[in-house]
């Protein structure tokens, strides 16, 4: 009796001494999946600052080549502008010496008509 008693106790402690063992490594691989998950959350914090920091220099980016684009248009007007009214005074410029040369032509008819009166 006292030898069964004896193993039953020696069983016990040994489930015991495993049990024991077993808590002591969940508990170690508990620690470490909590330290995996520090360094997780530390990643996406590091990545959403990131991402957050292109996405503003992008978006400068963009608004700054919106204005660049802006004032290319508005330039590009100012020329187109600038060049009909060259185009204009170009125009008016060759009336003028349309009229201008008319003008001598009549001037020199008149004078040989008067020529050939006298």
């Amino acid at each position: 009796g006292i030898n069964a008693e004896y193993m039953g106790k020696k069983q016990s402690e040994e489930r015991k001494a495993q049990l024991d063992k077993q808590e002591a490594e969940l508990n170690t691989q508990k620690k470490e999946m909590e330290k995996l998950k520090e360094e997780l959350d530390k990643t996406k914090k590091e990545y959403n600052e990131k991402t957050a920091y292109l996405n503003d220099k992008m978006s400068d980016q963009e608004k700054k080549l919106s204005e660049m684009k802006s004032l290319l248009e508005k330039d590009k007007e100012k020329f187109n502008n600038e060049r009909q009214e060259f185009e204009k005074d170009k125009a008016a410029w060759f009336q003028r010496q349309e009229s201008i040369n008319k003008d001598k032509t009549e001037l020199i008819k008149k004078k040989k008509k008067k020529k050939k009166k006298k």
